[in-house]
């Protein structure tokens, strides 16, 4: 199955009617947003981070870093003023995602801007089956602390703190006007063996698969 990297790059040549401006909401140090940009020739290219630490490598590459928490803080850029807002395993870890879907919904262009969002998926089929064995979904921690009722623990977190099923996920963007284009499934982090044989399969059906992959438009 492809990487996200890559359902990425394909839904901005497939989707993209224009490719001038480019947002991703939580790029890291911006390789893969940098990456975006040298291919496809995005004149602005704007990357929200909260770590102050990654801000001189964004701007390394040309990136102009927007150093804020999308939890409380609005956006600092012009309404519909981007094409393509890359949103992709960010959502999980924020305990207000209304105001940034708010955001994003200002920010992308009227007519043809594009979301491309990523998230855990809470109904994915190792998700079940843990549930049904009573442990705790791998998608959602109960604490920072450790990761408690897991089927192997761990002391450190994902830092999960919200779950979308892909039902709840399609709602969730249809209540913002959001017009879905197209849903992926993408395979799971850290899964090995057997078990990756098998998420590999699994992550054919979106409903089923580990992370879902959403382009919408506005």
């Amino acid at each position: 199955m492809k990487k996200r990297v890559e359902l990425t790059e394909e839904a901005i040549r497939k989707y993209a009617r224009k490719k001038e401006s480019i947002l991703e909401i939580g790029c890291g140090t911006g390789e893969n947003l940098y990456n975006y940009v040298s291919w496809f020739g995005f004149n602005k290219a704007y990357c929200v981070e909260i770590a102050t630490a990654a801000e001189d490598k964004i701007k390394e590459k040309g990136i102009n870093p927007l150093i804020l928490d999308v939890n409380t803080d609005k956006i600092p850029l012009a309404n519909s003023s981007i094409d393509v807002i890359i949103f992709e395993e960010v959502i999980e870890h924020l305990y207000n995602s209304d105001l940034v879907m708010s955001e994003i919904k200002r920010l992308l262009r009227s007519e043809d801007g594009i979301l491309i969002l990523s998230t855990p998926n809470l109904s994915s089929w190792i998700n079940r089956l843990v549930l049904l064995l009573g442990y705790q979904p791998f998608s959602h921690d109960v604490s920072f602390l450790g990761g408690f009722g897991r089927i192997k623990y761990k002391t450190q977190t994902n830092g999960h703190i919200k779950s979308f099923t892909l039902r709840a996920m399609i709602n969730y963007l249809s209540f913002f006007n959001f017009k879905i284009l197209e849903i992926n499934g993408v395979e799971g982090d850290g899964i090995s063996g057997f078990l990756a044989k098998v998420d590999s399969l699994f992550s054919k059906f979106p409903s089923l698969a580990s992370h879902m992959f959403i382009v919408a438009k506005n």
